[in-house]
């Protein structure tokens, strides 16, 4: 081989070196923002489980706080029933 064969040989060589190195550098880059948006991602996943177990209290706390008011009109009215025959009743 001549020797401006392998000049350009060794230019190549380099080039896809320093590239190659581009590469790897890239990649580990590439491969820490990735680790990045997994945490990221684990993190968004704890709150949606956090909002769904608190949104399924607040569903059963609505529940309840409905079945409490039929109650308390239930017994408004049976007060009320009472107190309308102790009026009627004639204690003389």
């Amino acid at each position: 081989m001549n020797s401006e064969k392998i000049e350009i040989l060794s230019q190549l060589v380099t080039t896809v070196i320093e590239e190659s190195g581009k590469l790897k550098a890239e990649i580990q880059e590439l491969n820490e923002k990735i680790e990045e948006m997994d945490l990221e991602n684990q993190a968004v996943l704890e709150r949606n489980l956090k909002a769904q177990t608190d949104l399924k209290k607040l569903h059963a706390l609505e529940d309840s706080n409905r079945k409490m008011e039929k109650e308390k009109t239930a017994v408004r009215s049976r007060v009320h029933t009472l107190l309308e025959n102790l009026d009627k009743m004639d204690f003389a």
